[in-house]
């Protein structure tokens, strides 16, 4: 059975589905705001902690790991906007929803482009809000699995690679070796060489090998061993 569409979710699917009992940061200088925000998602099985600002909300974060953040746009000192792409570029995994009064398509373009989840503006339907959140914890989950399976596919890729160059290297020492043995035998075989059976009735030596004879006239079929052993082909007087 598929998914019930946004409209009829019930308070238990989001509660079942949204991240049970995560870590959310509500940054918001409005106290009434802050605090509602921390109740609503806190009767959800949420554990929201509450930010004035950007500063206290960095320096949170130094000391938790949070899944979701919410934050507002203007506050004093350093902006929503700043904080998000903060927090997007140093803290991957963690989701941003912006929650706002500031109702401009150009700021909530760029929220978006920077890294947000999602651009709510003030003031929102409690069910909205907390479908938002569903959302982004749902697809928060969904991006970090997908990086773990290709940050481990990049690791097994480049163990691959390390041992498939092992082995070329391995293989061509190998072939480095059969090439110097081939060599080595083939110069302990030139004093003993047959070469082709020349019409002569005397061994004689190559003009360029002196150590190289041919072998008198004999068919070399019928040629016998016991004869070749009593030929000094490795001298030439």
């Amino acid at each position: 059975m598929g998914e019930p569409a946004p409209d009829v979710i019930s308070d238990a699917y989001l509660r079942k589905k949204d991240g049970y009992g995560t870590d959310i940061l509500i940054v918001d200088d409005e106290d009434s705001v802050r605090l509602f925000l921390c109740r609503l998602l806190d009767s959800r099985g949420h554990v929201c902690t509450g930010a004035v600002d950007a500063a206290e909300a960095r320096r949170l974060m130094t000391e938790k790991n949070f899944e979701l953040i919410l934050c507002d746009v203007n506050m004093p000192g350093e902006s929503g906007i700043d904080l998000t792409r903060f927090v997007c570029s140093n803290h991957p995994e963690t989701a941003v929803i912006m929650v706002t009064a500031v109702d401009r398509p150009d700021i909530a373009e760029t929220a978006l482009e920077i890294g947000a989840y999602a651009y709510v503006v003030k003031p929102f339907k409690t069910r909205e809000l907390t479908i938002q959140v569903a959302n982004a914890l749902r697809r928060r989950n969904l991006e970090i699995r997908n990086r773990r399976s290709r940050e481990n596919l990049e690791k097994m890729v480049s163990a691959r690679t390390k041992e498939l160059k092992i082995s070329l290297e391995n293989l061509k020492r190998a072939m480095d070796g059969i090439v110097q043995a081939m060599g080595i035998a083939i110069e302990a075989r030139i004093p003993i060489i047959t070469t082709t059976i020349m019409s002569s009735t005397s061994v004689k030596p190559f003009s360029s090998f002196p150590n190289i004879f041919y072998l008198p006239a004999y068919n070399s079929y019928n040629l016998k061993e016991d004869n070749l052993k009593y030929l000094n082909i490795s001298q030439h007087n």
